[in-house]
């Protein structure tokens, strides 16, 4: 797994393993997002429905004693986009994850397929959750899990400490 730290939407690079890459200023306006399935859309196949379950679980009782909005996406594909952070970007965008007013939304976004993974945040939960925090979990947590393929253990740990932080 490829580790990408967050951002904002509102930033135009990204740090991909220390570098800086700037973000592709293409704007795939044909491109139809898949619909979200609930806090958690296993597009990727890579949860069992027991595995979905709890990680939403989690997800909704996080957002009703918060309002705080996390939604995770596992895909195949990310094509036309060439950079998972732009797509995870654009599809909170899309999917107006996170409060308007607030812009408290986060996105994790996990493509096994091409082995990437990425978080996105709003402007009001990168003031808490920041750049540093993420690539932190990620780093630590969730990518090592996904190493040795335990998906769900890896996102559940990571979506803890995200949460534990951002209370």
């Amino acid at each position: 797994m490829s580790l990408l730290s967050c951002k904002s939407s509102s930033n135009k690079s990204v740090k991909v393993e220390n570098t800086v890459v700037e973000q592709e200023q293409t704007e795939y306006k044909e491109f139809k997002f898949p619909k979200p399935v609930g806090y958690v859309s296993d597009y990727g196949h890579i949860l069992s429905e027991t595995e979905t379950k709890e990680l939403r679980s989690i997800i909704k009782e996080f957002g009703d004693n918060t309002t705080n909005e996390i939604f995770i996406i596992t895909i195949g594909s990310i094509a036309p986009y060439t950079d998972i952070h732009k797509f995870a970007t654009d599809l909170a965008n899309n999917w107006g994850v996170g409060k308007v007013k607030k812009d408290n939304g986060l996105v994790i976004v996990v493509s096994k397929e091409i082995k990437k993974i990425a978080i996105s945040t709003g402007k009001g939960t990168e003031k808490i959750v920041t750049d540093k925090i993420c690539k932190n979990i990620l780093k630590t947590i969730v990518v090592p899990k996904f190493k040795e393929e335990q998906y769900f253990i890896g996102l559940k740990k990571g979506l803890i400490e995200i949460i534990l932080k951002w209370k």
